[in-house]
């Protein structure tokens, strides 16, 4: 069984690399095949198909960035602020690590395949709960105030998808992020109004 998984994995890492480098429609399963060094019959022994084998993908590129959203939030659960930054940042840097599963989020062609369309929905609920949480705690220990943790996360998280499709697009570096990011931990902490 282990190594079955072994093997399972290697296709979902060689097809992630060719998805990412060719596109979902331009890649083959011969070049996923030619990747793994595996005959093409190997890959159907495993899939049925490239879209199975690319829901694959995007699945393991989601949990990679869950995996890493829970060990933010366990190491840091004692200090929101910091925590509520942890997230702009692994969101930003996981845009070109997790390519595939971002650009099928944003691909509106991709709406064709039920699954997409199901991740999106819980990616998206996944991440205004993250959010949410950390404000709550940051309620909790009397450091945030906010009447409205859940209308805060949505508008929290919908700024972070604002400056990441163009980091996404390649019109903005990841470098230069940090500065939007000082910007709108300013405005989420400060607000604009003279006090």
């Amino acid at each position: 069984m282990a190594n079955q998984d072994e093997t399972r994995d290697i296709i979902i890492k060689a097809a992630q690399d060719a998805f990412t480098k060719y596109g979902y429609r331009k890649t083959t399963m011969d070049d996923i095949a030619a990747a793994t060094s595996k005959v093409k019959s190997a890959i159907y022994y495993y899939f049925k198909g490239k879209e199975e084998v690319f829901k694959a993908v995007i699945l393991s590129e989601s949990e990679q960035f869950n995996r890493e959203m829970e060990e933010a939030l366990k190491t840091l659960k004692n200090d929101p602020v910091a925590l509520l930054k942890r997230y702009f940042l692994i969101r930003l840097h996981s845009i070109k690590q997790l390519e595939n599963y971002y650009g099928a989020l944003r691909d509106e062609n991709m709406g064709q395949f039920d699954f997409i369309n199901d991740i999106r929905s819980k990616h998206w609920e996944q991440e205004i709960q993250t959010v949410q949480t950390i404000l709550e705690s940051g309620i909790n220990q009397k450091i945030f105030m906010i009447d409205e943790p859940r209308v805060i996360a949505i508008a929290i998280v919908t700024s972070v998808q604002g400056i990441e499709h163009p980091v996404f697009l390649g019109h903005i570096k990841i470098g230069d992020v940090e500065q939007r990011l000082e910007a709108i931990f300013h405005l989420i902490f400060n607000g604009i109004l003279m006090r």
